[in-house]
């Protein structure tokens, strides 16, 4: 059974506001200056809170997953793909926030870093050479080069990981036969672990934010779009039984945080660090094609109202998070508290604070600013039908 072509897939937007959640929750532990007193909160802290990368890897699964999707429908339906039309709506979704905090924090850091408290980084100087990096979406090799001088813009290193990705995967399905596409990314999937297995180390910066790198997760997201389009997969995740459903998510939530470990350069080490990630991707495809499809999910993320309308605002969130981050720390340390062993106590009400400013901040950029250049896209609707 092949899946009905569907142009919305409502239950993953509840899983984009997961992956930021995974995001700001690891800034929170990051920037805010709380350290464990004991050995074992020190542990669950570093295995299970530092996994900021682990929201944006599965945003970037789930991202080739649409985009591919969306790409092999109109492929089938028109007999070919509109590059132009696919290129205006990704500039338009894209560009006006990224622009909008490259070009604010960039041109105000000398004023933004007189108020940085805790362990955020920015240098009060304006950097012309990450500036033109960040401009050309090429933010991800500057990062590599030169390391974290800027928290506030290197957070968009994943957006020009994303852009890169747009700019070639529309192009790479207008030219290839639709049974072919899985061998395409497939060996792309190659490419990205030969590239991390020889030319890196587990956990390294290029590891981290080499384009080649991340293609395997992208491309993992483009393969699961075949699948649901190629094969009897949906079928599968249909009748599949909660209780190996809830087999699959024990074991990937005991596989995960073994990323998290100290790899040592040597080949033992280097392949079961690197098999672990492609573990992590494939989990991941297992999570979109469960949630959306599954008839006995033991819980359904998007049939919560709430997360699926955060779930359409995370762009902004991810955009602005830290700025707000930084504003709720600016308020508690007017009112006495310091950020340098802070409490539990201390540390949730900054979070809760900073990720209620940033859901504000969000939802006004959307609906002063965003949601114009969305109309021109011709699908504002999609964004505002649960508003």
């Amino acid at each position: 059974m092949i899946l009905e072509k569907q142009k919305y897939f409502p239950y993953l937007d509840a899983l984009r506001f997961i992956s930021f959640i995974m995001v700001f929750v690891s800034h929170c532990f990051s920037f805010l200056g709380y350290v464990p007193s004991t050995k074992i909160g020190q542990s669950i802290v570093y295995y299970f809170f530092y996994n900021g990368d682990l929201g944006v890897h599965f945003f970037f699964v789930l991202s080739g997953f649409l985009i591919a999707i969306k790409l092999i429908d109109e492929k089938e339906e028109t007999l070919g793909i509109d590059l132009f039309q696919f290129y205006k709506k990704r500039v338009l979704r894209i560009w006006p926030v990224y622009y909008i905090v490259l070009f604010g924090i960039c041109l105000n850091a000398s004023w933004i870093s007189h108020y940085t408290l805790g362990q955020l980084v920015l240098s009060p100087k304006f950097d012309k050479n990450a500036f033109y990096h960040y401009f050309f979406f090429l933010g991800n090799y500057e990062l590599i080069a030169h390391g974290i001088k800027n928290n506030f813009i290197t957070i968009l290193w994943s957006i020009s990981v994303e852009e890169q990705f747009y700019a070639l995967c529309p192009l790479f399905i207008k030219l290839t036969q639709k049974r072919y596409l899985s061998v395409i990314m497939t060996i792309l999937v190659i490419i990205s672990l030969g590239y991390r297995f020889i030319l890196c180390e587990v956990g390294d910066m290029a590891y981290k934010y080499n384009s080649l790198s991340m293609i395997l997760y992208l491309a993992a997201g483009c393969w699961s779009a075949w699948l649901t389009r190629e094969t009897n997969i949906v079928a599968y995740f249909k009748a599949l039984r909660w209780q190996r459903i809830a087999i699959a998510y024990i074991i990937g939530f005991a596989v995960l945080p073994l990323r998290r470990l100290e790899w040592a350069n040597t080949f033992l080490d280097q392949l079961l660090g690197n098999l672990i990630y492609f573990f992590e991707a494939i989990f991941f495809v297992f999570v979109i094609l469960e949630q959306n499809f599954s008839e006995k999910s033991l819980i359904k993320l998007g049939a919560s109202k709430t997360l699926s309308f955060l779930g359409t605002r995370t762009y902004g969130m991810y955009a602005y998070h830290l700025i707000c981050l930084l504003f709720a720390q600016v308020i508690a340390s007017n009112l006495g508290v310091r950020f340098v062993h802070v409490s539990p106590v201390v540390l949730i009400c900054v979070a809760l604070s900073g990720l209620f400013i940033t859901i504000i901040a969000a939802e006004f950029s959307f609906r002063c600013f965003e949601i114009w250049f969305l109309s021109m896209r011709g699908d504002a609707s999609r964004y505002v039908r649960q508003i």
